[in-house]
């Protein structure tokens, strides 16, 4: 199977803003982890740390009252 550019792109951008994990963009796109893989090193992103910090800035927006 074949990805478009701007399916690939989309993907690209929820890797980046850490909106998505490598296997949840696989699935989303329709291919392999591994082709995720390599577009993660291609357009060298740390998906754990960006995952990382989306997770922390969306729990620090929470606010606990008791």
């Amino acid at each position: 199977m074949t990805i478009d550019n701007s399916m690939k792109a989309d993907a690209i951008e929820l890797l980046r803003s850490g909106l998505a994990t490598q296997s949840e963009v696989a699935k989303l796109a329709g291919v392999s982890r591994q082709l995720v893989r390599k577009w993660v090193i291609a357009e060298d992103i740390d998906p754990k740390r960006v995952r990382w910090e989306w997770l922390m800035r969306a729990w620090g927006s929470l606010r606990i009252t008791s």
